[in-house]
């Protein structure tokens, strides 16, 4: 009995009846090329170009482009401090825009040029696995010019690339221990998950069995990245890093789906398709980033929104990427516009999807979306340079690329930038110093643009927000004439006071009231309230004027408590390794209250084509409803 249970438990096991994850790879397998395109999607693509004038537009950016690189020699390997990404990255440029250019025009000089870049690239000593993003976007770049070209490859040629692939790019993945970007949860995981598994692809015929393990690990392992999305779009890791992100999450997506038919549930993680609205969100109406955590404040070509305009059918998803396309010069007398290394893969995305244009509603004057990396906007209009913005962010200094930035906002009104986040700060610069950059505990946060002097947020007795602490929304009403959020920041200075909130208030579209309360731990609080600004900066009193561009906007410091007010220059406030940041100034009012007492201070922000207005009476935080 005892035997005939045991045989009972394990025979499905030596059955084969358990059902193990069903392979990726389709069978028969498609003839090259078959990453993110098949072989009638040329000709497609050479009927798009001449019947739509946004591909059309493109592709001569992308020719021009390809152009001026036939007359460049290879790139080599040199590595910058201890990466090799810009090698990688101008790798990636040429291939694909020359194999993309050589595919549509079928001249041979580009599909010559490409191919004297892959064999430069294939004979390096490795593609730097000790920094894995350098391996990645290199494995994309020769998947790529493998696979699109692989008619133009002589036998020797194929060989001696796919083998670099699976020995450069793939086996030095799966080493013990294992890179941290496997199960990584940044946009690592996206990055080189996608790079691999394009050149999983490109050899998938060579080494069937490797590609699948490949594959299947990606597939696996993505949602630990996809996670940054969740619930309602807003990436934690801030707008460049969604971009960076986004960009292979999608060029992942697309390479299943062109292989498979499928994406196979990498495109419907919650909140991912809701972090295309995110990008509308985080551009002020002057184009500006919110730019948060480590950014650049320009906002560029958003590539990875052609595939999302295409896949969930959402065309206005692009009308932004269309206006800079259109808005390039037909020829240029210097370096072309080249929208990104990957912007050839808009040409791709550009093709008339299935189905029509899903029905949406216009996006949201005012938007919250929650998350790790919780996000508020208000704005008065979409399309106007004059409209007022402003949006606020919580979160916790510990997430990846964070600054020490909960609290802070962008105030943007008359086509100027009034409150600024000076965003990143090179990382090379930095790690040349040997300063500890990616240090959470200390050395990050003495850096200026990184840790809490340069961000407009509430300080209690000088020191920094705990970097374990989470600034949470704690209420957020985006009807009616006076739309609020409150955040709770007591989490990041808990070590300082008892209890901290940031209120802010839009009045009427035009002015926003922000309204700090707090309550002392047993010793005497030194409060601060820090603005930063690039305006010019007068103090009158309890009002502090700010001028740019013919443009004005006042801070009203509406209670009666005694404060202090003073303007700091940033060189000021930084040290020999910051960055420069030139006109940024802060704003800095001081307020101290008693031990154990409670504080507050409001300031109403009021921009100079606000008119008049009257000032709200004083209601606490607890009653804003």
């Amino acid at each position: 009995m005892r035997i005939l249970f045991l045989l009972t438990m394990i025979s499905p096991i030596l059955l084969g009846i358990v059902k193990a994850d069903p392979a990726v790879l389709p069978h028969p397998l498609p003839d090259h090329p078959r990453l993110l395109v098949a072989g009638g999607d040329w000709e497609k693509i050479r009927r798009q170009i001449e019947a739509d004038p946004l591909s059309g537009k493109v592709f001569a950016l992308v020719r021009e482009n390809a152009d001026r690189m036939l007359d460049q020699p290879p790139v080599e390997r040199t590595l910058v401090g201890r990466r090799l990404l810009d090698v990688s990255r101008l790798a990636l440029e040429r291939i694909t825009a020359l194999a993309m250019v050589a595919q549509i025009t079928g001249d041979e000089r580009y599909s010559s040029r490409a191919i004297e870049e892959m064999l430069a690239v294939i004979k390096f000593s490795d593609w730097n696995p000790s920094h894995f993003l350098d391996v990645a976007e290199m494995s994309l770049a020769v998947a790529i010019g493998y696979d699109w070209l692989y008619d133009k490859l002589t036998p020797d040629q194929r060989d001696e690339i796919a083998k670099a692939l699976v020995d450069k790019g793939i086996r030095p993945s799966f080493v013990t221990p294992e890179p941290f970007f496997v199960q990584g949860t940044n946009n690592w995981n996206q990055v080189c998950h996608a790079g691999l598994s394009a050149a999983a692809i490109a050899v998938a015929d060579r080494e069937p069995a490797l590609a699948e393990k490949v594959l299947e690990r990606a597939i696996r392992y993505l949602p630990n990245a996809a996670e940054s999305y969740a619930p309602d779009g807003a990436f934690l890791e801030g707008p460049m890093y969604w971009d960076y992100g986004t960009m292979f999450h999608v060029v992942l997506a697309a390479s299943l789906e062109r292989l498979t038919g499928s994406t196979q549930g990498v495109a419907d993680y919650p909140g991912f398709a809701a972090s295309a609205d995110y990008m509308q969100q985080v551009v002020s109406p002057i184009g500006r980033y919110f730019c948060y955590s480590d950014c650049r404040s320009n906002r560029g070509m958003q590539l990875p929104l052609f595939w999302f305009a295409r896949h969930f059918h959402r065309p206005d998803w692009i009308a932004a990427n269309a206006g800079i396309i259109n808005a390039q010069p037909e020829k240029h007398d210097g370096k072309p516009y080249n929208g990104g290394r990957l912007f050839p893969l808009a040409l791709l995305w550009l093709l008339p999807s299935d189905g029509a244009p899903a029905a949406h509603e216009p996006a949201p004057l005012r938007w919250y979306a929650r998350g790790r990396g919780p996000l508020v906007v208000f704005r008065s209009a979409f399309g106007d340079p004059n409209a007022f913005y402003f949006a606020i962010k919580g979160g916790s200094p510990s997430l990846s690329h964070a600054h020490m930035d909960a609290g802070s906002f962008n105030l943007t009104a008359d086509g100027v930038e009034w409150a600024t986040d000076l965003g990143m700060q090179e990382y090379e610069s930095l790690e040349k110093l040997q300063i500890p950059l990616w240090d959470r505990k200390g050395g990050r946060w003495g850096v200026f643009r990184l840790g809490p002097e340069s961000h407009s947020i509430p300080r209690f007795n000088g020191a920094r927000p705990l970097v374990d602490g989470d600034a949470i929304f704690q209420k957020v009403q985006l009807e009616g004439k006076r739309p609020f959020a409150l955040l709770d920041l007591t989490p990041l200075y808990q070590d300082q006071v008892a209890q901290a909130e940031r209120g802010v208030m839009v009045l009427n579209d035009k002015v926003v009231l922000i309204q700090d309360e707090w309550k002392g731990r047993g010793q005497e609080t030194d409060y601060s309230w820090q603005f930063m600004t690039r305006a010019d900066v007068q103090v009158d009193g309890r009002k502090v004027h700010l001028r740019k561009d013919g443009k004005s906007l006042d801070l009203l410091v509406l209670d009666e408590s005694p404060v202090t007010i003073k303007v700091e220059k940033a060189e000021e406030l930084m040290q020999p390794f910051d960055a420069p940041n030139p006109d940024v100034k802060r704003v800095n009012i001081h307020l101290k209250t008693a031990s154990d007492a409670a504080g507050r201070l409001r300031v109403l922000a009021v921009p100079g084509s606000s008119g008049t207005v009257e000032p709200p009476a004083l209601q606490p935080l607890k009653d804003w409803k």
